[in-house]
């Protein structure tokens, strides 16, 4: 489903669980594996599995904090669909997402058990300005002098990042593969027109 197919079918009423993450920012388009112990989180995973399996998957601003609240995460977060669901023998479970699309909080909903909220699709805006081309290949080429230096990425993945068109999903992607502090990830996930995420992309790579 593309992006815009996603935001057409997206319901703007209705609440969806939260799910907190430590120590990470997860982006639209990308599969990962998350372990989850927190009561909360595994109660917001299986209200998430008993209606559409789509979970906001949001970041929270300190690590530390271990029972996080609304004033603790941040705005901005990526709603993505559950994929799968594994309970581990020492009382992990592993939950497998897939990002759809980064959504704004609109409103947090009252729930004794469980974080839910109203969200609001982030659209990019700026999708087409006549230095977009010339600073995709400026990311290109420092993402692949950052992966010569750092080589952590697959060769057959990294072919498929150089060969995308969609420059949405070339940020998104280069953005969860560089090895940077969630802090930064979020001030990309949180960019508003794609123009200045692939700036912010730059300065990261450099």
């Amino acid at each position: 489903m593309s992006l815009s197919e996603i935001i057409m079918d997206f319901d703007g009423d209705k609440t969806y669980p939260v799910l907190p993450i430590r120590d990470a920012v997860l982006f639209p388009g990308v599969i990962t594996p998350l372990f989850v112990v927190r009561p909360r989180s595994l109660k917001a995973i299986e209200n998430s599995l008993l209606h559409d399996k789509k979970i906001f998957v949001v970041t929270q601003k300190k690590m530390d904090t271990e029972d996080p609240e609304a004033g603790d995460l941040y705005d901005t977060g990526t709603l993505c669909s559950i994929l799968q669901m594994v309970r581990i023998p020492d009382g992990t479970t592993k939950v497998l997402v897939e990002g759809l699309v980064r959504m704004k909080i609109d409103i947090y909903a009252k729930r004794a058990d469980v974080l839910e909220a109203r969200l609001l699709p982030m659209p990019w805006r700026n999708s087409n300005t006549p230095n977009m081309e010339a600073l995709k290949r400026r990311v290109l080429d420092g993402f692949e002098r950052y992966n010569i230096l750092q080589p952590r990425i697959p060769g057959e993945v990294m072919a498929s990042i150089l060969s995308i068109e969609d420059v949405g999903q070339l940020v998104n992607l280069v953005g969860s593969h560089i090895s940077v502090k969630p802090e930064f990830k979020q001030r990309l996930l949180e960019t508003p027109d794609l123009e200045s995420a692939l700036g912010v992309l730059l300065r990261m790579l450099t």
